[in-house]
């Protein structure tokens, strides 16, 4: 399944196996194997940032071990390194995928207002607050949920020099739809006017499932998505998930 995004991609050539999803295997991993494989057909190499090694060569992703209670550092850091060295083309088109531990993340557009508890309580129970350089507002990335960090030059609008974030964005949303429906799951798609991938979206009551914020700088993206597999959604009642208030989530 080639993963359908408008981009320009790196000179990379994609590994011709991937491992198969085992038993036991998580519900990210599962995920995250099927990421592996559509960004492969798009020649987008990929890193994932895992607890245990094992056999890239297997399916053609490179794995780095890094603990879990480093991820969210290491993966910022990562990120914007790649980033750094795509605009002196030092690096091909890359993208980082990893399973968080639980941070709630402020997009520029956060309001103090949408994030219920206090940082003091957010600690408490385990999790960080983190302001950080995408677009949008608060969202949640922990446990049972995978996130996706593209680096990635992106076109110009009409051919020009100015990156098409609209476009780009949209071309994320593919990219999930089409995962998504890899797996099984056809009653997703988009809502009018909003950016993420939504379960029911047609119905009164659409769902978001994959949430999505990003920066675009130099015609580079960074940032990406964040999919809910089998999170726990009682982490989203202590935020307003992207400032939406009439909106819920699901996984």
């Amino acid at each position: 399944m080639a993963a359908r995004l408008p981009l320009e991609l790196g000179d990379w050539a994609a590994a011709a196996s991937f491992r198969a999803p085992q038993p036991g295997d998580s519900g990210v991993s599962v995920v995250l194997r099927r990421f592996t494989r559509a960004l492969g057909a798009a020649r987008i190499p990929t890193v994932a940032l895992v607890d245990e090694r094992l056999d890239a060569s297997a399916h053609g992703t490179a794995e780095l071990l890094v603990t879990h209670a480093r991820r969210i550092v290491f993966a910022n850091q990562a990120m914007h390194d790649l980033a750094t060295r795509r605009l002196t083309d030092d690096s091909p088109d890359a993208a980082i995928l990893l399973e968080h531990p639980p941070v709630f993340t402020a997009g520029r557009r956060a309001k103090p207002e949408h994030l219920v508890w206090s940082e003091r309580e957010a600690a408490a129970h385990g999790a960080e607050v983190r302001h950080i350089d995408r677009g949008g507002s608060f969202t949640f990335h922990g446990p049972g949920q995978l996130v996706g960090y593209p680096i990635l030059t992106v076109p110009g609008k009409r051919g020009g020099g100015m990156a098409d974030t609209v476009a780009y964005v949209r071309s994320v949303e593919q990219l999930l739809i089409d995962v998504l429906a890899d797996l099984g799951l056809s009653d997703v798609g988009r809502v009018e006017g909003l950016a993420g991938v939504w379960v029911a979206p047609d119905s009164p009551r659409p769902r978001k499932v994959a949430a999505i914020g990003v920066k675009l700088s130099r015609g580079r993206s960074m940032h990406g998505f964040a999919l809910n597999v089998d999170t726990d959604l009682a982490w989203f009642d202590r935020i307003v998930p992207c400032g939406l208030v009439d909106k819920g989530v699901t996984s």
